[in-house]
């Protein structure tokens, strides 16, 4: 009889074990429970929080808000007059002698109203329109050497009337060398009359005389100079 076939060896067959589904269902709902949480926070930050409204006193700001009284729009009306009263009075106490240099036909009215106010206008300056006409340095007497008389011619040149200048007188050696200097002003060369405190009228002259005692300085020339302080 034939010898029997042997046995076909037995394969064995691994299945992998499904996952049990209820780590898949958990793991599902931790997502959506974060998604949910994330969702909450971020409506939660896009929300403007209610403003509450705020009462105010009605007598806060005054009666700013209420119209105002004849007596308040009256004390207004006043104030304000006053104030466009006084701009011009201003302007003359500040700037007068501007006022004055700039309209010179109306500066006796100008001197008489800054005199009402206790100010001064004073009269222009102008260095570059003065000249000096003529001068003259002489010995009054030889046995006196040392007392002289200056005689100066200072004429404006300018179109209107201006401040005396102060002198400055320069005695020099025979060198040419300056011996001896001084500043001579208004009040030293002025007689007091009227027309030099009022200044030197528009392209008019005034003559001047100094006389002068030289001490032991014998001068031999002189040099003269106008200008403003």
């Amino acid at each position: 009889m034939p010898a029997p076939l042997p046995e076909a060896p037995r394969r064995q067959i691994l299945v992998a074990a499904p996952t049990p589904k209820f780590a898949a269902t958990q793991a599902t709902a931790e997502h959506v429970a974060a998604e949910a949480e994330y969702s909450s926070r971020e409506i939660a930050s896009n929300i403007v929080p209610p403003v509450e409204e705020l009462t105010l006193p009605h007598d806060l700001f005054g009666a700013g808000s209420l119209p105002p009284s004849p007596e308040h729009r009256r004390r207004w009306i006043v104030a304000t007059v006053l104030l466009v009263l006084m701009l011009p009075l201003q302007a003359l106490y500040f700037f007068g002698t501007q006022l004055a240099a700039s309209n010179p036909e109306l500066r006796p009215q100008l001197t008489s109203a800054c005199r009402w106010l206790h100010c001064k206008i004073a009269l222009p300056r102008l260095p570059e329109q003065l000249f000096i006409e003529a001068s003259d340095l002489q010995v009054l007497d030889p046995a006196h050497p040392s007392e002289i008389l200056l005689t100066v011619t200072v004429r404006n040149r300018a179109p209107t009337r201006q401040d005396l200048p102060l002198i400055e007188l320069t005695l020099t050696d025979g060198t040419n060398q300056t011996a001896a200097r001084k500043v001579f002003y208004p009040a030293d060369y002025g007689d007091g009359s009227d027309d030099l405190r009022n200044g030197i009228g528009a392209n008019q002259e005034i003559p001047i005389k100094l006389y002068l005692d030289t001490g032991d300085i014998r001068a031999a020339g002189y040099r003269l100079y106008l200008f403003f302080a």
